[in-house]
Formats: structure tokens, sequence, C-alpha cells
């Protein structure tokens, strides 16, 4: 993305794969394998509570993270 430094996680990309290719249980089950209460994020759809969960994590220079267990166990979300 323009503007956007060499390595850097395109958030609104990210939110796009995981929007389009995991459904509500494989997004509870996301938040469950990371560590994150999916409850507990604010929002009132998936597209939402996903959008949250980036966020937190970003917020707790985590991000990285979540990339790397997505790429080890959702991987079909990068292949687009």
């Amino acid at each position: 993305m323009p503007g956007q430094p060499e390595g850097a996680i395109d958030k609104i990309t990210l939110l796009d794969g995981l929007r389009q290719h995991l459904s509500m249980d494989e997004a509870l089950t996301l938040a469950f394998e990371i560590g994150v209460d999916y409850d507990e994020l604010p929002g009132e759809t998936k597209t939402g509570k996903l959008r949250e969960l980036i966020l937190y994590m970003e917020r707790q220079e985590q991000l990285p993270r979540l990339v790397a267990h997505l790429r080890q166990r959702y991987d079909h979300i990068f292949r687009d």
C-alpha cells in the first residue's frame, strides 16, 4: 500500500481477508487460539469483531504475532 513502511501490515487488507475467508465460528476459534476473549471485543457483527481484534492486537504490539498465527493456521486467507 502506498505510503506504508516496508514490512508494515496492511490492516484493511487483513480485515478484508479475515471477513471473506473466516466463518463466525472460525473467528471465535481464532480469538481463542490467540488468547483473546471474543465476547469482550467491541462490535456487533463479525466484521466489527474482527476489526476490533486487529486493533486490539495492534495496541498490544502483537499484530505480527496475529499475522504469523494466521499464516500458520489459516494460510488460505493469504492465497488470493
